[in-house]
């Protein structure tokens, strides 16, 4: 089984000739809602990806309202189990996306339920039954921490990836390196990865960053694809198709929930990172996270036609 632990939000989506500035009112062209988070995309991501031998589980946190049930319905008709705490005292996740003509975004979050996500929704039969974790740092991250010391526990030889976005502040410091020291993936952006190698050593020294805490490092660079750093001091790259973007909102995550069904699956990470970086490509081609999200068939099928 694969199992998310991670955020779940209702994005508030609005399309605008250009992302204002700062002090800047932009007058936006319409206005919808659709399911994100980056927790519950990887798992949407990963649930389309998958060829069905391998379950999808989301553990999370939502509000007692309609946001948090029409997440729920979402996570069914996706075929995505769930584990999700429901909260009287506090909202479902909201994110406010700004999105440019040329599919470029800014994203502001209130964390809601997601702020009160804790270990103690994490079953321990969930996390004995399975082979990978995928975590993301949009919830408290002592919490991530202390579910992937969980499950290393429960299953020694199973695989964490941890996709580090948003990268905590200098005050979370040990907690990153915490979190790192129980990884074997850690999947970060160009400037992710700047911050969290600045955080904790020099900017930019990926291969010490891998070494030191014994993890691969996966770094996605948009139209340029990705490279994978290993503790060995091997690294390698793939591409990613040439795409006129519409909506880059829910690319990172496609990636990160396509490379863990596929690992889940077996493949090793070079070959998944190929599919990823495609299917992430695929993803920017509708407005909306998860609406563009590929299903395996588009993700074989655009790998056999590049």
């Amino acid at each position: 089984m694969l199992t998310i632990f991670g955020s779940i939000n209702i994005d508030k989506v609005i399309r605008v000739p250009s992302i204002p500035k700062p002090g800047e009112t932009t007058l936006g062209v319409r206005v919808m809602d659709a399911h994100g988070g980056k927790g519950a995309n990887q798992a949407i991501a990963a649930a389309r990806a998958g060829a069905g031998d391998v379950p999808v589980m989301m553990i999370g946190a939502v509000g007692e309202d309609d946001h948090g049930h029409s997440a729920r319905e979402n996570f069914a008709e996706n075929g995505v189990r769930t584990e999700i705490a429901t909260l009287s005292e506090v909202a479902t996740g909201t994110a406010f996306i700004t999105l440019s003509q040329d599919g470029e975004n800014a994203i502001t979050v209130a964390p809601g339920a997601n702020g009160r996500l804790t270990t103690d929704a994490a079953s321990p039969s969930t996390l004995s039954a399975t082979s990978v974790l995928l975590c993301q740092g949009e919830v408290c991250l002592s919490e991530t921490v202390a579910v992937m010391s969980a499950y290393r526990k429960a299953r020694p030889e199973g695989t964490i990836i941890l996709n580090l976005a948003p990268v905590p502040g200098k005050d979370d410091a040990e907690a990153v390196s915490a979190a790192l020291e129980l990884s074997d993936v850690v999947v970060v952006n160009a400037l992710e990865a700047d911050a969290v190698s600045g955080l904790l050593l020099r900017q930019g020294d990926l291969p010490a960053l891998s070494q030191q805490y014994h993890c691969s490092v996966v770094v996605t660079l948009g139209p340029d694809g990705a490279e994978l750093v290993t503790p060995s001091g091997s690294a390698a790259n793939t591409s990613s198709p040439r795409i006129d973007p519409v909506d880059t909102t829910g690319a990172g995550d496609t990636f990160c929930g396509v490379i863990a069904m596929l690992m889940a699956e077996g493949q090793k990470i070079e070959p998944a990172m190929t599919l990823a970086c495609k299917a992430a490509a695929l993803a920017c081609s509708v407005v909306g996270a998860q609406t563009g999200m590929p299903k395996r068939a588009d993700i074989l099928k655009d790998t056999s036609s590049t």
